[in-house]
């Protein structure tokens, strides 16, 4: 918030923070999870508005800034660099001279378009998705919701459509900047191109598979982009906003309080779709490691007394082993001995474990691939199936056992 008043006050020469408070109506999701990509998000998003200063001091602080996010993110990070290097080209154009700052900029973003669906590309040893053609679906969601009562069928009306409302929003900031802004923030023409060019990877990113990502995260990996896109384009919808409360102060009281009240519903529509939310039109789960978790993890190193042993369980139960056993714990072939989904062999064995069935031949393959003797299972009772799971597990299990009063069974393997 710091940095977008600070661009907002230097470059638009306004303390008007009611378009900044009514960027509200977009959701934060990215900003509710503790993760490596979203605190690179932050980064990202403080480090632009910084850039967009066109300051030397705001440069200087939003390059450091930039680097720090690659480290800890190169998804978020490798953008924040272009961004930051470009910006820098921008403030020295005179010195550089204005056609060739204008041809380096458009050269770097039609390689910054290419260059992050060609690194997805490499990662996947260059497996193409050419089976179905791509949709972006922003009209698929027209027709009124009508699972939930008025009010949550109002709020999912806005959470289906919001695609299309961004659109509008950034379409509309972009006519504005042309006519009535470019002079005042004619550094916005650098964060307009590399927004563009997160669309355009968005668009070529659907063409590649992501096979080294398990299924259920592969069109995650490729949303991120539109996340990038949404960043860069953010000033725009700044715009926007700014002129919708400048045309507001000159209307009826009536109608003023008409927006207000639309402006706030929205805005509460988009706090409860930011966070997770059990309703009959969406489940996120989003569970938490727990000391269930955690009692778990240390139940069944004693339960292996010594011998190597593998663990197959869902994100958090290995999140608390990570916790608890740290990074060194590795069998055969530099296995770690629970799950890591996105990157662990055993990962996918825990799926077919869950989702076709809980046999000792899948276990089986697990341990001889990581020349373990003993194999545990872990269901958790949040578990979709749990009560299914449990009693198929039971039938090729040689042990199992119940912790936190049945919330949590472990089922034990031995070859």
């Amino acid at each position: 918030p710091f940095s977008l008043y600070f661009w907002q006050k230097n470059t638009l020469k306004t303390k008007n923070i009611f378009p900044l408070m009514a960027l509200l109506i977009l959701p934060i999701s990215v900003f509710t999870i503790t993760t490596p990509q979203n605190l690179s998000y932050s980064l990202l998003l403080v480090s632009i508005f910084l850039n967009l200063s066109q300051s030397k001091r705001g440069l200087a602080l939003a390059s450091l800034l930039s680097v720090a996010t690659f480290f800890i993110h190169p998804l978020a990070g490798i953008p924040a660099l272009i961004f930051s290097f470009l910006n820098i080209s921008y403030f020295y154009r005179q010195s550089l001279g204005k056609t060739k700052e204008k041809i380096l900029s458009w050269i770097i973003t039609i390689l910054t378009a290419l260059a992050l669906p060609a690194s997805f590309l490499i990662i996947n040893n260059f497996k193409f998705n050419l089976s179905s053609p791509f949709k972006l679906g922003l009209f698929q969601y027209l027709s009124w919701p009508g699972q939930e009562n008025l009010v949550f069928n109002s709020v999912y009306l806005y959470i289906f459509n919001l695609p299309i409302l961004i659109l509008i929003l950034i379409i509309s900031g972009i006519v504005l900047w042309f006519k009535q802004y470019k002079q005042q923030t004619p550094a916005l023409a650098v964060s307009l191109k590399l927004s563009l060019a997160m669309f355009i990877a968005y668009i070529l990113s659907q063409y590649i598979s992501f096979e080294f990502l398990i299924e259920y995260e592969r069109e995650y990996y490729r949303q991120r982009l539109l996340v990038l896109t949404l960043f860069f384009a953010l000033p725009f919808i700044v715009f926007t906003l700014k002129n919708l409360f400048s045309q507001l102060k000159t209307q009826n009281k009536t109608l003023k309080i008409f927006i207000l009240i639309i402006l706030s519903l929205t805005i509460t529509a988009s706090v409860y779709y930011s966070y997770p939310r059990k309703d009959k039109y969406f489940n996120s789960h989003s569970i938490s490691v727990s000391t269930a978790d955690i009692e778990t993890v240390s139940f069944i190193e004693n339960q292996a007394g010594g011998d190597d042993y593998i663990v197959l369980a869902n994100q958090q139960v290995s999140v608390a082993a990570l916790k608890t056993f740290g990074f060194n714990r590795y069998l055969q072939d530099n296995l770690y001995f629970y799950p890591i989904p996105t990157s662990g062999p055993l990962y996918p064995f825990y799926l077919q474990m869950v989702y076709d069935y809980p046999s000792f031949q899948n276990m089986e393959k697990a341990l001889k691939m990581s020349g373990a003797s003993k194999g545990f299972l872990v269901i958790n009772k949040y578990w979709w199936g749990f009560k299914k799971l449990v009693e198929e597990a039971k039938n090729e299990a040689d042990n199992f056992y119940q912790l936190q009063n049945g919330d949590v069974y472990i089922f034990e393997y031995n070859l």
